[in-house]
This record gives C-alpha cells, sequence and structure tokens, in this order.
C-alpha cells in the first residue's frame, strides 16, 4: 500500500498548532495555580500569563490560516466551546483560563489580546504597556471612545502663520518666558473709540494652552460646516442639472410627439 502524501506546509502547521496547543495548555496550569491562590491580591502573574498567551497567539497569525484551523481542531478535542464566530483570540483565552460561556471574563481578557496585536505591542512589552494604560477595562473602555482632534495643535498650526488682527494693538508688554510654547496670553479692554488696548498677561501655561485647545475646537468645527456646505451646494448643483436635464428631454419628446 502506497504511503499518502501529506503536503509539508500542512505538516509545518500541525507542528506549529500542536507546539502552540502545548504551550497554551500549560499556562492553563499556571493560571489554575493563579486564580485559586493570588487571584485577588495580585494582576502581575494575569499580565504575565496574557503576555504569554499573546506570544501563541501571534505564532499562529504569523504562521497562517493551515495552523489556525489545526489548532482549532485541538480545542474542539478538548471539548472546549468553539463554533466559526469564535474569534482565534478567545479560543486561546479559554484554552488557557478555561472560563465558562456564563462570565465576560473570557471576553475582557480576548478583547485585550486583540487590541495589543492590533497596536503591534509585543510580548516582553505587553505587561509593561497593560500597566500604563490602567489595567485590563481601561484598555477596553479606551479602545471603544473615538480619539479626539489634538485642537490646540490645530490651533498652532493655524496661528503661527496667520497675520495679527490689525484692530488690537498690543503695545509694549513684557511677557514672561515659556519653554513650552510661542504663544501668550493676553487680557484687553475695548476702548470708547473701538482700539484696545493690552492690560495684564495671563501667566500660566495651562490657561495659554486650554486657550489654544478653545481656538482650535472653533477652527476644527468652522472646518467641519464648510466642508458640509459645500458638499450641499455640490449635490444642489446635481440636482439642478438633472432637473434642467430631465426638463430638456420632455420638451423634446413633446416636440418629437408633435
Amino acid at each position: 500500500m502506497a504511503k499518502k502524501y501529506k503536503n509539508p506546509a500542512q505538516v509545518r502547521a500541525d507542528k506549529v498548532a500542536k507546539n502552540v496547543f502545548g504551550n497554551l495548555n500549560q499556562l492553563h496550569i499556571e493560571a489554575t495555580h493563579w486564580e485559586r491562590d493570588f487571584y485577588n491580591p495580585t494582576q502581575d502573574k494575569l499580565y504575565g500569563l496574557l503576555s504569554q498567551a499573546l506570544a501563541e497567539f501571534y505564532t499562529l497569525k504569523n504562521e497562517g490560516s493551515r495552523a489556525v484551523k489545526a489548532f482549532t481542531e485541538f480545542v474542539k478535542k478538548k471539548k472546549i466551546t468553539c463554533t466559526a464566530r469564535t474569534s482565534l483570540e478567545l479560543r486561546v483565552v479559554r484554552v488557557v483560563f478555561g472560563i465558562a460561556d456564563t462570565t465576560q471574563r473570557a471576553n475582557r481578557y480576548a478583547k485585550v489580546l486583540k487590541i495589543a496585536y492590533d497596536k503591534k505591542v509585543t510580548p516582553e512589552a505587553f505587561a509593561e504597556w497593560i500597566v500604563e494604560a490602567g489595567g485590563v477595562d481601561e484598555v477596553r473602555r479606551n479602545s471603544a471612545k473615538k480619539p479626539q482632534p489634538d485642537y490646540e495643535q490645530i490651533a498652532i498650526d493655524f496661528y503661527e502663520t496667520v497675520t495679527a488682527m490689525p484692530e488690537i494693538q498690543i503695545g509694549d508688554v513684557s511677557f514672561k518666558h515659556f519653554d513650552d510654547t510661542d504663544f501668550r496670553l493676553l487680557v484687553v479692554r475695548k476702548n470708547s473709540d473701538d482700539s484696545f488696548t493690552a492690560v495684564s498677561e495671563v501667566n500660566s501655561l495651562t490657561h495659554i494652552k486650554s486657550a489654544l485647545a478653545y481656538l482650535g475646537k472653533q477652527l476644527s468645527e468652522a472646518k467641519k460646516a464648510e466642508a458640509k456646505q459645500a458638499d450641499d451646494d455640490k449635490r444642489l448643483e446635481k440636482s439642478v442639472v438633472a432637473v434642467c436635464e430631465a426638463e430638456v428631454e420632455v420638451e423634446v419628446e413633446v416636440k418629437k410627439a408633435a
């Protein structure tokens, strides 16, 4: 009987999957010990376990679909809940922590692994990264937040080149030196002749940055409004053109009919 040929790529994938599954099962033993003896007092061990789980996750992702498929078969043989909709990171977490579907802890840990992978956080840097981010739940919450524009930088970029308003005469003002910004904040008084006089410097870097952020937000919103108006004008123009073309077609048909 001829020996059945097996694709070398599949052989490699199966070997990688088997090694990953074995490593994750070893982590499961450590996780069980941590949950039994240290779960409440410390998170250091948890972050260590997750960093090692992340390393195995990277291994599977780098190896490709063959290894992922082979790994999934190992997961199913261990009677771990796994469907076509179960993400790879969740499969990895369930092997390590054996968390039942009745808890959300598996989903929380899996989400953190996915975020770390998307941000290209290495396993070696994972523990420090998650501590600096504030922990598992803080990483998850921050990932759901839409990043805010840097309004302060928007204002800086705009006002570094804009010309001064001619109706405001600054006069001779002695400014405090700040290393972190080239901008200063003044209180000006409007005079009876509609001129302006600078009366005092706001000697606070915090207030300068806050004022720049306020101005930057105004600039950002004005730009959005301008873009929306341009878009509305373009749609209106297309609509008018379409109506005119339709009217021309009607006139042509009427003339043909006559």
